[in-house]
């Protein structure tokens, strides 16, 4: 120490722990310091030991209640966002507030979100001008290799993350419900520069698993509302149908008359219908409406309307049945169509016309056993606005038996993706035909599609089934 003239060193301590040490030059009397001046600068020592600690402790505590703060202000910002995150259902609102958040409390504008559904990522939301679509895409890749047990990572350039950071990412935070991994929030830099540090990741983990809960439990409450309006339709289109087909059959001498409806989950646009012309004659419809549930349902309101009224005017057949083929073609869309079949019967003769406009052809068993096929007719309603109709004749003799029915029957498939068929229709009503009623024809045959496709995972269309037989 002679060479930086110092003559004297004393150490500082504090707690027996060497904190630091005073050096001391010459003194301006004298170059020896007397045993006092040593007691003395060793007394200052002491003291100076006890102002550095105290210093230190002050920035410590600062320091803490620094972290402190930024923690009571992150929990409040996750109570905050748990609350809103309850009232939402709309995903990008759930994603417009996590924006809001990050940059409120880790001053990030740049991020974004993708969603992990089993093998397949997708993004959600994508915030800043830096996440174009190819740096996102070059990501998705790498996601798709990370391990399940992924945690929230902070990147730097010689992690193992190093194709990640080379896009601009800085941290990545998988989103988790219940331990499964949902999707990732992948961030870009701060606006302040700073990095990303532990306290951050763990707010990020806290933050983005709620993120992942609300738009878990959002899609779920999205499903129970769109299945509540389903529920809704559905129960409108089958008030509909219920109202349009006969309440009861009619009575009419020397006939036994059944028509039945059985509706599918789904509710489908199947309606029948039997009108009275006069005391001898009647008319007898059949229809199947395209499509599923209150649409369908309206449309065959209209088709039943219409039918309604035409029938006061006494039109032949093909021209009533022309008729309602424009009215349908006016009134919907390409998509929208109707098999029909109609059938005018004299009850005193037996004798019939009738019309089929692209239905499954009913058919007519004579006693004697002979099949007959009712086909003459033309195009489905609703696609070409001048189709013109053909109308067949032909007469219902006692003992014979005529049976409609919708594509329900004949498309009912069992678990081998076998159908129905109309061979089996045939089939049936050759064999059970004897001198069953046609009401328990008709349940007969339902019984036996249903037994059919009882294993079929194809989902069942409406079954209407309307049956005629001459007694006498």
């Amino acid at each position: 120490m002679g060479e930086q003239r110092l003559h004297l060193f004393g150490p500082v301590r504090m707690r027996d722990k060497l904190c630091g040490a005073l050096f001391f030059g010459a003194s301006g009397r004298h170059t020896v310091h007397h045993p006092d001046e040593q007691a003395f600068l060793e007394a200052l020592g002491n003291l100076t030991a006890q102002a550095l600690e105290n210093a230190r402790s002050i920035r410590e505590l600062k320091e803490l209640n620094k972290q402190l703060d930024q923690k009571i202000q992150q929990l409040n910002s996750l109570f905050d966002i748990g609350q809103e995150f309850g009232l939402l259902i709309d995903r990008n609102e759930i994603l417009n507030r996590l924006s809001f958040t990050l940059m409120g409390q880790l001053m990030v504008n740049q991020f974004f979100v993708l969603d992990k559904n089993g093998p397949e990522l997708r993004v959600l939301y994508a915030k800043g001008k830096h996440f174009s679509p190819e740096i996102i895409d070059g990501c998705l890749e790498i996601c798709r290799q990370l391990p399940d047990d992924f945690t929230a990572v902070a990147l730097r350039e010689e992690s193992e993350y190093n194709a990640l950071v080379s896009r601009g990412i800085q941290a990545v935070i998988p989103m988790r419900v219940q331990s499964k991994i949902k999707g990732f929030l992948f961030l870009g830099e701060r606006l302040n520069g700073l990095p990303y540090q532990a306290a951050d990741l763990e707010y990020l983990t806290i933050l983005a698993n709620m993120t992942a809960i609300s738009l878990d439990n959002a899609a779920m409450i999205r499903e129970m509302i769109e299945k509540k309006r389903l529920e809704e339709e559905l129960a409108i289109a089958r008030a509909i149908q219920t109202r349009l087909i006969p309440a009861q059959m009619p009575e009419l001498p020397n006939y036994d008359i059944h028509g039945m409806n059985r509706p599918s989950r789904d509710v489908g646009g199947d309606y029948f219908d039997i009108i009275p012309l006069s005391e001898t004659e009647y008319l007898f419809a059949i229809a199947d409406v395209s499509g599923k549930g209150v649409p369908a349902a309206l449309l065959m309101s209209n088709l039943q309307a219409a039918l309604h009224s035409l029938c006061l005017n006494r039109l032949p057949l093909s021209t009533l049945t022309a008729q309602l083929n424009q009215i349908v073609y006016r009134n919907t869309t390409m998509e929208k169509f109707i098999t029909f079949f109609v059938m005018t019967l004299d009850l005193t003769s037996g004798a019939f016309r009738y019309v089929n406009a692209g239905h499954n052809p009913p058919y007519l068993f004579r006693a004697d056993g002979t099949v007959e096929e009712l086909d003459e007719g033309g195009l489905i309603l609703g696609i070409f606005p001048d189709a013109e109709y053909r109308s067949g004749s032909g007469t219902l003799a006692p003992g014979d038996l005529l049976t409609m029915f919708t594509d329900g029957i004949t498309e009912a498939m069992n678990k081998q993706e076998e159908e129905y068929e109309e061979k089996r229709v045939i089939e049936f009503f050759q064999s059970r035909n004897g001198d069953k009623t046609c009401a328990a024809l008709n349940e007969a045959l339902l019984t036996d599609v249903t037994a059919f496709a009882a294993e079929s995972t194809m989902p069942g269309d409406d079954i209407t089934i309307l049956t005629i037989r001459r007694l006498a």
